[in-house]
């Protein structure tokens, strides 16, 4: 889209450009115009694509932790499934050895109590062999030393079953802090692709926005310039006339150049240095005329006019006496007015809400244009001055 309206411009800017090719100061200036109108517009479109980039890496870079956050679950929960297995499998077999040191002890119980019963079989009688009295010690010490063994077992296999406990409670916490990283990773994914999307549609309108720009743009440079051809042709057949009748006189001469002759002079009948009304009651300046930086894309950008701050509603006054040449309707603009003030300058009233007047009305200094309206720069009235087919700065005209 962007590249199509590149070559759109390069053909409109390159028969001005050709060697040989007639360049007025009018085609220039309508030329600026829309290269300006459109560079604002293309600089909002580039701002979205970075954005829209800025996102897109954004997006990936969630993804890509996402997809590490839910490996290093899946890890964890393998573990946390074998350390808990581990534990089963250590209390089996503390339970087992508890058991084990509990039959040893049952044996050996009931060994001691039969060796006590033969004994008070035997009272009395002298003993026949020390052989009985020797067993017993030996199995007695043996129990106690496999009671021993199995008890330090027992509580080894104890302290074994604590440290995979602590271990398995350590993973646990750590999948819940991953559970919970994924959980807003995945917030975030939501967030980005819903940013994305609306990027997206943003520039799509910006790509719209601009089509109308420049369509509005050559309109009103046209407008403009096609009312300025009238004038050079209405003072050129005076000037015709003046000369023919300098020749019927005898004069022999060429006639002095008149003041409407002189060309687009910055100061003449009453468009003077701060001499003009505002056309609103406000004159806070939302947007100055020329070149200005744009805060949002760093671009060098410039205003044909000037952009008042004006309440939707507020009235917009003619800022001289003239008659409105051209009443219409403009994307981008919205209703707009063109009032000729017969003496090479024109004004520009845009962004209104409603119209006072009608095409080929007279106004006067004073009367009522229109109302104020809101667009997406905000609630504005735009306003330019212009001479002949050339713009000027309107804060060098209102006092």
């Amino acid at each position: 889209m962007l590249l199509r309206i590149v070559v759109c411009i390069g053909l409109l800017v390159m028969p001005a450009l050709m060697p040989g090719a007639p360049q007025s100061g009018g085609k220039a200036d309508e030329l600026r115009q829309l290269r300006t109108s459109i560079e604002q517009t293309r600089a909002r479109i580039r701002e979205l694509t970075r954005q829209e980039g800025a996102a897109r890496r954004s997006l990936k870079t969630s993804q890509r932790q996402r997809l590490q956050l839910r490996r290093q679950i899946v890890l964890l929960e393998s573990e946390l499934r074998l350390l808990q297995d581990s534990i089963v499998t250590l209390q089996a077999v503390v339970d087992q050895t508890k058991s084990k040191i509990r039959n040893s002890e049952q044996r050996w119980r009931d060994l001691t109590h039969a060796v006590h019963t033969s004994r008070r079989l035997r009272r009395g009688r002298p003993e026949s062999s020390r052989l009985s009295a020797i067993a017993y010690l030996r199995t007695t010490s043996a129990v106690t030393d496999f009671r021993d063994r199995m008890s330090m077992v027992a509580d080894s296999l104890l302290s074994q079953a604590q440290q995979v406990g602590a271990l398995a409670a350590e993973r646990e916490q750590r999948l819940a802090v991953n559970q919970s990283q994924s959980a807003r990773v995945d917030k975030t994914i939501r967030s980005d692709e819903k940013n994305i999307q609306q990027m997206a549609r943003s520039r799509a309108q910006l790509e719209q926005e601009l089509r109308k720009k420049q369509a509005s743009a050559r309109r009103i440079a046209g407008l403009i310039q096609s009312q300025a051809r009238r004038d050079e042709e209405r003072r050129r057949q005076q000037r015709s006339k003046d000369q023919a009748r300098g020749r019927s006189r005898g004069g022999g001469g060429q006639a002095a150049p008149s003041t409407a002759d002189a060309g687009p002079l910055p100061e003449r009948d009453g468009f003077t240095r701060r001499s003009l009304p505002w056309p609103t009651a406000s004159r806070s300046i939302a947007q100055g005329y020329g070149m200005y930086r744009n805060p949002q894309t760093g671009t060098t950008l410039e205003n044909p006019g000037i952009d008042i701050r004006s309440k939707v509603g507020s009235g917009v006054e003619a800022v001289a006496s003239g008659k409105v040449s051209t009443v219409t309707w403009l994307p981008g603009y919205g209703s707009l007015v063109i009032v000729d003030h017969l003496n090479g300058f024109r004004t520009v009233y845009a962004n209104l809400a409603n119209v006072s007047v009608s095409n080929g009305s007279s106004v006067s200094m004073g009367s009522r244009i229109g109302a104020s309206s809101t667009n997406a720069d905000g609630e504005i009235v735009h306003f330019e001055i212009w001479n002949g087919s050339r713009r000027l700065n309107p804060l060098s005209y209102l006092r």
